[in-house]
């Protein structure tokens, strides 16, 4: 994880994040990864995080949100099988046949 994370912090939102947010960026990324290594680092997860610490929050903070936002919102986005994602797009293609027809075809 920690060479993909070294690798995707200085791509993130480059003209936006200050030397101590990308610092920020990569610590919360990697604390993330430890944390849950069912999940580690997935592309998508740098940009989460970005936001929340150009919203002013601390790393503390970030990695409280990065935490619930995948482990009660996005169950299953984050891991290799994608199965929280899948389950959602079948869900969505289920409601668009149903709802609006036209839209789905």
């Amino acid at each position: 994880c920690r060479r993909q994370i070294e690798k995707d912090v200085p791509r993130t939102r480059p003209g936006d994040l200050n030397e101590k947010q990308r610092a920020a960026l990569g610590r919360v990324l990697l604390r993330f990864s430890v944390l849950r290594p069912k999940v580690g680092y997935c592309q998508g997860l740098n940009f989460i995080v970005a936001v929340q610490l150009l919203a002013g929050l601390t790393e503390k903070q970030t990695l409280g949100g990065l935490k619930s936002l995948t482990d009660n919102y996005c169950e299953g986005y984050y891991e290799e099988s994608m199965r929280g994602l899948l389950r959602d797009i079948a869900v969505l293609d289920a409601l668009l046949l149903l709802l609006l027809p036209k839209i789905h075809a």
